[in-house]
């Protein structure tokens, strides 16, 4: 593979999951039917989603044996099907029903000082200072733009819309799935952990919508509007965003990876514009900057943790790795 290929792939990656909440928006305007009901509610993309991912991760990532695991492991899967499968998304597909796909985006940017907050609760990894302020800085941003979200209409401060709130809330279950993702995979092959995660959270998920608004809300779903438009957003954001993502990683450094995560704003406000016709507000572009500098931030402290390790031999690229955030809906 030739030199830089690795930065074109998590590019292509992070571009395709900025994309992901702009486009996950437009589906939900595309599906409603000549009645006006909307055939792609959140629990239709989410549900119907999750199987066509599982179609596609079980030949390419069943094992040839079945992994012995720990019971441990286990209920981390678990645990991370729950979080991740099932909670993180659906609050944001709520997110996106109630709030911008731009503030989604910039909400999302709130996962990377969570994690950090998670880890720090947890013990037993080191975090640098470069990490902290970088990720405090991009939370900055955040808050700025649910903060001043009304600017533009005369209003400012708080009340924060319910959108914001399940966004943030996305973000913290994301960030509490990615740590407990961090430790099963030390044990667990990534191909199946991927389609145990996957089962397990679409498991969850169709139990939980079951008990919660009964058999009639699956109705729906023999409607091939939504398979058809779900087995694009698959092949596009799941399968195609995942498999450049890992592609990527596997010959790329840690600077490349820093600088692919500065792509994700940016590809969000892009897409929103082109797929919603929605400009970014005062507040976005004000939260933008504040999350661009922190990337900007990280970037320096990576170079120095980079030079450390040339000086120490530390293993710098695991631990960069470990502190990164979101990588898309």
């Amino acid at each position: 593979m030739k030199m830089g290929s690795g930065r074109l792939w998590l590019i292509l990656a992070v571009t395709i999951f900025g994309a992901a909440n702009a486009f996950t928006q437009k589906l939900m305007t595309l599906g409603t039917n000549a009645e006006g009901a909307n055939l792609l509610t959140f629990c239709n993309l989410l549900l119907v989603g999750n199987l066509w991912a599982l179609a596609f991760f079980l030949p390419l990532g069943f094992p040839k044996r079945m992994p012995r695991l720990p019971r441990r492991d286990w209920l981390r899967l678990m645990g991370v099907a729950v979080l991740s499968g099932v909670i993180a998304p659906a609050a944001i597909l709520l997110a996106l029903e109630r709030t911008s796909a731009n503030n989604v985006v910039i909400i999302s940017r709130a996962e990377p000082l969570l994690t950090l907050a998670v880890v720090a609760c947890l013990g037993g990894e080191r975090i640098r200072g470069w990490t902290v302020l970088a990720a405090g800085v991009s939370f900055l941003g955040v808050a700025v733009t649910i903060l001043f979200s009304g600017v533009d209409q005369g209003v400012m401060g708080l009340p924060i819309s319910t959108g914001e709130w399940l966004a943030l809330a996305g973000a913290g279950c994301a960030a509490v799935g990615n740590v407990l993702s961090q430790s099963a995979l030390q044990n667990v092959p990534l191909g199946f952990f991927n389609i145990v995660r996957t089962l397990l959270g679409t498991m969850v998920f169709a139990l939980l919508t079951w008990v919660l608004f009964g058999v009639g809300h699956f109705y729906d779903l023999g409607n091939p509007i939504v398979w058809g438009w779900m087995l694009v957003y698959s092949l596009v954001i799941v399968i195609g965003g995942q498999l450049a993502w890992y592609r990527g990683l596997r010959v790329s450094s840690t600077s490349e990876i820093a600088f692919a995560h500065s792509i994700y704003p940016i590809a969000g406000f892009f897409a929103a514009y082109l797929l919603l016709g929605e400009a970014p507000t005062s507040a976005q572009y004000g939260g933008g900057v504040f999350i661009l500098l922190g990337i900007f931030l990280h970037q320096i402290g990576l170079r120095q943790q980079q030079f450390s390790s040339q000086v120490n031999g530390s293993d710098e690229k695991t631990i960069a790795v470990n502190t990164m955030g979101f990588q898309g809906f």
